[in-house]
């Protein structure tokens, strides 16, 4: 899986236009709008969420947000790792109709957390960033899911939190492959945690914590 996306990328690099411009790094970056919700609702969690591919198959789902005024996508630890344990260190992801590719910037797999930067995107695409809120949730509180179940993009779904502990956030939902890497949201629609596994039976999502993906993330 490496090569195959590092190939993606390098052929991604070499279509680049006028309207891209080349860091004192040498990378390569498209320009693109930042678009941030003034009142975010439920309608805006399929914005921020992104599809991972594996050449025209959707992988997993992350979630974009914003760290230093740059976008970033946040996702699960495993969805960067081939059976053979190689790392991605570039992806390509698409969000709506639009392709993308993101550079590795560090993971976990204890968290199962990993966060990529936005390295290429057409000129006048527009990222939404999530807000990342600031504590956990309550046992009882309604929290939605957002992913590609399945293969099916931008899917949105709801749930009850069943559990927190120092680890795990349980949500009692329809969480399925696919899944993986994408966003839990508050009742505010701020981002609580990453999916990253489902424990069956009864059909549950298992999140990274809020306090762990902000102290993964520096924020």
């Amino acid at each position: 899986m490496k090569n195959a996306l590092a190939a993606i990328a390098v052929l991604f690099v070499a279509g680049c236009a006028q309207s891209c411009y080349r860091s004192a790094a040498g990378d390569v970056h498209y320009g693109f709008n930042i678009l941030i919700p003034q009142k975010p609702n439920i309608h805006n969690l399929a914005d921020y969420n992104i599809a991972m591919m594996d050449g025209q198959t959707i992988r997993c789902s992350g979630v974009v947000v914003l760290l230093g005024g740059t976008p970033h996508i946040v996702t699960a630890a495993h969805c960067i790792y081939d059976e053979f344990n190689n790392r991605a260190d570039r992806f390509m992801f698409k969000f709506g109709k639009t392709l993308g590719i993101a550079a590795h910037i560090k993971d976990s797999p204890e968290l199962d957390l990993a966060v990529f930067v936005v390295e290429e995107v057409p000129s006048g695409s527009v990222l939404t960033p999530a807000d990342i809120c600031s504590s956990n949730p309550d046992v009882g509180d309604v929290v939605f899911v957002a992913g590609n179940p399945g293969g099916m993009e931008d899917m949105v779904t709801h749930g009850i939190v069943s559990k927190v502990d120092d680890k795990e956030i349980y949500v009692d939902g329809n969480v399925w492959f696919g899944n993986s890497g994408g966003g839990l949201f508050g009742s505010s629609f701020c981002l609580l945690g990453i999916s990253q596994r489902m424990m069956q039976p009864g059909n549950y999502g298992l999140f990274s914590t809020n306090d762990e993906l902000r102290s993964f993330l520096g924020i």
